[in-house]
């Protein structure tokens, strides 16, 4: 798949939040939030006598943190917080999932930032350091610290600043020129629209998860997808697109019930 040509935009609702998700009710709700330094400007929110708003998500680009198969027929997006327990454990089964479908190509995983500012405020900056150490490395040293932070943060804004740089001087960066860039924050633009991105594809908390596909979802597996979901309690968690290439998931769901959302998927 070229990553230009990802679908670029899906329209659906969302109606659901999780427990096995971290959510904003007031902050996540409508429009946008915009990161700024020492403050946050967030947009007003959703009232019951406001429609629901519309899903669309941004197509994957060179930009993105992408592993995996580029021609894979599911593309996971994780939209996700380095300071959420919930995503923390997200995390851990995605890597997992990768180790089962990405390696024979069924699987892709892009990971995109979605800190939530008010609860974590730590998390912006250590998506900065994101960014820095891609800039700094490589794509695996990238991948090697989010992974990394994901297994040494006690999550909820606990990760000192210190294991931060240490983990990524052990990756081969340089403390002083990611501190530098950190300081700098040249990547606020690209975060604070990731977070948009997160908004627009139906996030109201963390993790969240779109798939974009390259086949589309016929009724009859939409039906079968709500129905492994209302086992769960909850079958709003998933969401279809119109053009049927977008399916979107909420929360740090089972690992058992994402196996069988991709194999229901990739016949």
């Amino acid at each position: 798949m070229d990553p230009q040509s990802a679908p670029s935009q899906e329209t659906s609702t969302n109606k659901l939040s999780l427990p096995i998700a971290i959510v904003v009710a007031g902050a996540l709700i409508a429009g946008a939030i915009y990161l700024s330094k020492g403050n946050t400007a967030v947009a007003p929110t959703l009232t019951n006598d406001q429609p629901a708003i519309a899903i669309t998500i941004a197509p994957v680009t060179p930009d993105d943190h992408f592993i995996g198969n580029p021609e894979a027929p599911i593309t996971l997006i994780e939209f996700s917080d380095l300071e959420c327990p919930y995503c923390k454990t997200f995390h851990a089964t995605m890597k997992t999932l990768m180790d089962e479908f990405g390696k024979n190509g069924k699987l892709a995983w892009v990971y995109r930032h979605f800190p939530l500012v008010q609860l974590h405020p730590k998390a912006v900056r250590e998506s900065f350091a994101v960014e820095c150490v891609n800039e700094l490395s490589n794509k695996t040293a990238t991948w090697n610290f989010i992974n990394k932070l994901f297994e040494i943060t006690p999550s909820n804004n606990q990760l000192e600043e210190a294991a931060l740089l240490s983990t990524a001087e052990a990756l081969g960066v340089n403390k002083t020129a990611l501190l530098a860039c950190m300081d700098s924050e040249k990547y606020k633009e690209k975060i604070d629209r990731q977070i948009n991105e997160a908004i627009a594809a139906g996030g109201r908390g963390t993790p969240h998860s779109a798939l974009i596909l390259r086949e589309e979802v016929t009724e009859e597996t939409e039906q079968i997808l709500k129905q492994k979901a209302a086992l769960l309690g909850a079958a709003d968690i998933v969401q279809v697109g119109p053009t049927r290439k977008l399916v979107t998931l909420s929360g740090a769901l089972p690992i058992d019930f994402l196996r069988d959302v991709i194999n229901t998927l990739v016949k």
